[in-house]
C-alpha cells in the first residue's frame, strides 16, 4: 500500500500495485497522470514506470474535433484512444512543459512531458489511412498544421519571455539569451542555427543584442509564415 496517484486533479492513496493497475485498466488513470511512493524524490508520470504503463482508455473529456471523425490508432501505446482524447492529452502535456520546463517548476516533470509530447506528435504525423477506423489521413491535416504552428509560437514565446525577465533594452536581452544558453532543456528546443544565434547574443556586446534578437525573432516568424502549415491555415480561414 505504498503508491499515491493524482487522477483528475485529486490525490488518491496509499494504494497497492494491484489497485493502481485496476485504475489503469478501468481508464481512470492514464500515462500523463502522476504517481509517487516513498523513496521517490518527486512525482513521476505513470508512463515512466514500466510496471504500470499501458494505453490510456479514458473517454474524451471534450467534444471531438470538427468533422466528427472518430479516429482510433493501430496497435501502439496509444491503441484505442480517440483522436479527441489525444488532442486533450497534448494540451495537458503542453501546459506541463510551460509550467515546469520554463516556468520554474520541476525540470524532471517538464522534460518528461516534452518527451511524451514528442512521442505523441511523432505518432500523429505517422498516421496513415491504415491506422484509421473511419476517415482518412487527409482529415488530420488541420491538426498537423496546428501542431507545427504551435511549435513556432512556443519558440517565440520562449524568446520573448526570457528577453523580458531582466527588464528592457539590449542588456536585458543579452541576459535573457544567456539564461537560455545556460539551460540545456530550454536551449534544446531550438535548432543548431538558432542555438548559435542565441549564444552569439549572450556572448556579444549589449549594444548589438536588441538588433540580433529582432533578427532571430524575425527568422522564426518568416519560417512559420512560409510554411505549408501557415498556408493551409490561411486557406481554412478563407483569407
Amino acid at each position: 500500500m505504498d503508491w499515491h496517484v493524482i487522477m483528475r486533479g485529486e490525490q488518491h492513496g496509499p494504494l497497492s500495485r494491484d489497485q493502481v493497475l485496476q485504475h489503469l485498466q478501468d481508464g481512470q488513470l492514464v500515462g500523463t497522470d502522476l504517481i509517487w511512493r516513498p523513496g521517490f524524490s518527486d512525482w513521476k508520470p505513470v508512463s515512466e514506470l514500466a510496471q504500470f504503463w499501458q494505453p490510456p482508455r479514458r473517454e474524451p473529456s471534450s467534444p471531438p474535433l470538427p468533422r466528427g471523425a472518430d479516429f482510433r490508432t493501430a496497435p501502439s501505446e496509444f491503441e484505442g484512444v480517440p483522436l479527441s482524447r489525444l488532442v486533450d492529452t497534448r494540451h495537458e502535456l503542453t501546459a506541463l512543459i510551460k509550467q515546469n520546463l520554463y516556468g520554474g517548476g520541476s525540470k524532471q516533470e517538464g522534460q518528461a512531458a516534452l518527451t511524451a509530447r514528442n512521442s505523441l506528435d511523432k505518432f500523429i504525423f505517422g498516421m496513415t489511412d491504415d491506422h484509421l477506423v473511419t476517415g482518412s489521413a487527409d482529415d488530420l491535416r488541420p491538426l498537423k498544421s496546428g501542431i507545427i504552428l504551435e511549435t513556432y509560437g512556443e519558440l517565440l514565446e520562449i524568446l520573448d519571455d526570457y528577453a523580458r525577465r531582466f527588464g528592457n533594452g539590449g542588456k536585458a536581452v543579452k541576459q535573457g539569451m544567456a539564461a537560455i544558453a545556460c539551460d540545456p532543456d530550454v536551449l534544446g528546443r531550438f535548432d543548431s542555427a538558432r542555438k548559435a544565434a542565441i549564444q552569439a547574443i549572450a556572448g556579444g556586446l549589449a549594444m548589438f543584442a536588441q538588433g540580433r534578437f529582432e533578427k532571430l525573432h524575425l527568422s522564426i516568424r518568416t519560417e512559420a509564415g512560409n510554411s505549408e502549415a501557415w498556408r493551409e491555415s490561411k486557406a481554412a480561414r478563407g483569407s
